[in-house]
């Protein structure tokens, strides 16, 4: 009897809670952006008739700009987030107010956001250095002597003498993806186990185990380490290379502080060594990432990450106090580059170059060209090259 008193009780207690209506709520992290380089996040929050957090998808509309993500996006644990972009240029119904609007179930909701264009970075002056060369150029540093030395296809190493590119002799004809330099030593890496080392007057080819392409390389002169497609880190201690495995992934860019905080980042799996041992990280955003580098800030990644439209350029800080994402352009980042004594980052692909001057936003530089790799030796001589022997230099 007890236990049915008590059955209905539950029941009736149950009865008298107040219904809860579902609930959908979408929010802009700006009310304003330029539509140029800036994008607006969009937060949707749902929660059900029990007030728990919402499950299945958001639909979004928007009479101009799009959604990077898609017009149809996934909650989890009740909340999502999404990149608005209205570029202007590309749509003259993206200068002024907007509406955005999002569906889930019956539940419907709106923000307004305001795109106010900004007129568009033309104060970089560039000049065109002829290369002599067809050849894809992957890097750029500025090595011994303190100029430009640049690799790529066809076993190709060029450096400035006298403010013009002069090719350097390899003897090998691999590709070659990556040069390190502090300035006085100098070590490119490539396709086929290339390991070539620049002795002051010529490049030593180191033999190797093995049939690794090499991709990325950091350290220093004495602590070498270079990523390749078969999972493994080369070390080369000024004299030899010796190789240890991180895992069944093909590795694509590596960085290292000067205290020796050390981060490769693969395809499936980013890894992380203190120079004693190696530790898994998750990477903190899906993607397809090209370079990595530490700043006076921090660690920054370069790459893309998918989205229904294609792939979107973000650039990734972190980890202290947490990861933040900037999404730069549409198409894959290839490199990033800090600036000596100045506040200035840049960041570049195939279509375009970029520029971060201290904590505003990414700006498009108007330039003649896009570029695989960037360098420099000061805030007013950059460096910029690419497919095709492409050589840009920034002058002013």
């Amino acid at each position: 009897m007890t236990r049915y008193v008590l059955v209905l009780s539950c029941a009736a207690l149950s009865a008298c809670q107040p219904a809860v209506s579902p609930e959908l709520t979408m929010i802009s992290d700006r009310a304003t952006f330029d539509g140029r380089m800036q994008r607006a996040i969009i937060t949707l929050t749902a929660a059900d008739s029990h007030g728990l957090p919402g499950t299945g998808s958001v639909s979004l509309v928007a009479a101009a700009g799009e959604f990077i993500e898609g017009n149809e996006v996934q909650l989890v644990n009740g909340v999502t987030s999404v990149t608005f972009r209205c570029d202007p240029n590309e749509q003259a119904a993206c200068d002024g107010a907007l509406r955005l609007g999002a569906t889930w179930g019956t539940q419907s909701a709106t923000v307004q956001v305001k795109v106010t264009p900004s007129t568009p970075v033309v104060t970089v002056k560039w000049k065109v250095m002829p290369t002599y060369t067809l050849e894809t150029l992957n890097d750029i540093v500025v090595g011994p002597g303190n100029t430009y030395w640049a690799v790529g296809t066809g076993g190709v190493v060029i450096r400035i003498v006298n403010d013009n590119w002069f090719r350097v002799e390899t003897g090998v004809a691999t590709t070659l993806r990556a040069a390190w330099t502090d300035g006085v030593h100098l070590v490119v890496v490539g396709d086929a186990n290339t390991f070539l080392v620049w002795n002051g007057s010529k490049f030593d080819l180191l033999p190797l185990d093995g049939l690794d392409d090499f991709s990325a390389i950091a350290g220093t002169a004495n602590a070498l380490l270079a990523v390749s497609n078969k999972g493994r880190v080369a070390h080369y201690d000024g004299t030899g290379v010796g190789f240890e495995w991180l895992g069944d992934d093909v590795l694509r860019a590596i960085a290292q502080s000067d205290s020796g905080d050390t981060w490769v980042l693969g395809e499936k799996y980013w890894y992380r060594s203190d120079l004693t041992k190696w530790s898994t990280v998750t990477p903190p955003v899906l993607g397809n990432w090209a370079s990595a580098r530490f700043g006076p800030d921090g660690l920054w990644v370069a790459g893309a990450r998918d989205t229904d439209n294609g792939p979107a350029g973000v650039v990734l800080t972190g980890p202290t106090p947490d990861w933040k994402s900037s999404t730069v352009t549409s198409g894959l980042l290839r490199d990033i580059f800090f600036v000596t004594g100045s506040d200035e980052r840049f960041a570049v692909n195939e279509s375009g170059v970029f520029r971060k001057p201290g904590t505003s936003d990414w700006q498009v530089i108007d330039s003649p060209a896009g570029g695989l790799a960037v360098a420099g030796r000061s805030a007013t001589d950059i460096m910029v090259v690419g497919a095709g022997g492409v050589s840009i230099r920034r002058v002013q």
